[in-house]
């Protein structure tokens, strides 16, 4: 594996592309990274197994079904994990509603992204303290949905790129230095990608939740409005004090979602649009909620 480069001073605005003011706020904001909530000594229940112990020695149908019938009470269940929290963050007042959440247990990677600034296999793991409580503070805020995110592949603004281009190909700057011109002229085209003022490409607007649909929790209980600022010294608080401020973020998203490789706000941001969340639950309440419109696009 190749070792990560850390950018120096001076070009740090290029390489994270982010004015210097945002880069020093988000990086040098404080001496002292932002203090961990303090332990309680709360503990996770012991896991029931089998839920179901009917089950264990059920073989199943001999085919698989062409069809399945789910039962109003599956479907219920299943509503109640992502409608409900969803409705419930656009009506209900006040801006932070999260219902996708990265609660991470461990931080050490053995991977090398080319995009990604936030790395540090020398962060401990999460404790089970700070795991319980996180997990109830996140109920305690409305959050019951469990992998809102199935399908990378439907991300209709981060992967607008989904076309057949790998952008590890142009780089992560965007303007084909990494590769021939009609690989930058193909990323160019690409819906969603525009031109910015200096010349260079970057996204167009998009509406980033970050810090309000979807938090960061850390493995010592601090938090962050999305992945990409793991590594941020700003103090946006922990599970016992939150500080994730509307106006703060709306000043900081001005420059850092034009760059965004945050998959997952990319996704979420596309789901926050009335008219497209109308037509797809239109489409499931027609076929009685026995599926058939997996994506916004079907």
């Amino acid at each position: 594996m190749s070792a990560h480069t850390l950018p120096s001073e001076e070009n740090a605005e290029r390489a994270f592309r982010m004015d210097d003011a945002i880069h020093d706020l988000l990086m040098h904001s404080a001496p002292e990274p932002p203090a961990p909530p303090q332990p309680k000594g709360a503990t996770l229940p012991e896991p029931v197994f089998p839920q179901y112990p009917e089950l264990l020695n059920d073989p199943g149908p001999d085919a698989p079904l062409e069809k399945r019938q789910w039962t109003r009470q599956q479907i219920y269940r299943k509503v109640r994990g992502w409608l409900f929290p969803y409705i419930r963050s656009r009506v209900l007042p006040g801006d932070f509603h999260p219902i996708t959440a990265y609660l991470f247990t461990d931080y050490k990677c053995n991977l090398d992204c080319w995009y990604c600034w936030a790395f540090n296999n020398r962060v401990s793991g999460m404790i089970e303290d700070i795991a319980r409580r996180s997990i109830d503070w996140l109920y305690d805020q409305g959050y019951q949905m469990v992998n809102s995110v199935q399908r990378l592949r439907e991300m209709k603004a981060f992967v607008r790129m989904s076309s057949g281009l790998d952008v590890g190909k142009v780089g992560w700057y965007g303007d084909g230095t990494c590769t021939n011109e009609d690989m930058a002229k193909l990323l160019a085209s690409t819906p969603g990608i525009v031109p910015d003022e200096n010349g260079g490409l970057r996204f167009a607007d998009w509406n980033c939740p970050a810090g309000q649909n979807n938090v960061v929790i850390r493995t010592d209980g601090t938090v962050a409005p999305c992945f990409p600022m793991y590594s941020s010294t700003f103090d946006w608080g922990n599970i016992d004090s939150p500080r994730l401020d509307t106006t703060q973020l709306t000043n900081l998203k001005n420059t850092c979602q034009r760059h965004c490789f945050s998959t997952l706000n990319h996704n979420l941001g596309y789901c926050y649009n009335d008219a497209r969340v109308i037509k797809w639950l239109w489409k499931q309440a027609k076929n009685r909620f026995q599926g058939g419109a997996k994506s916004f696009e079907d």
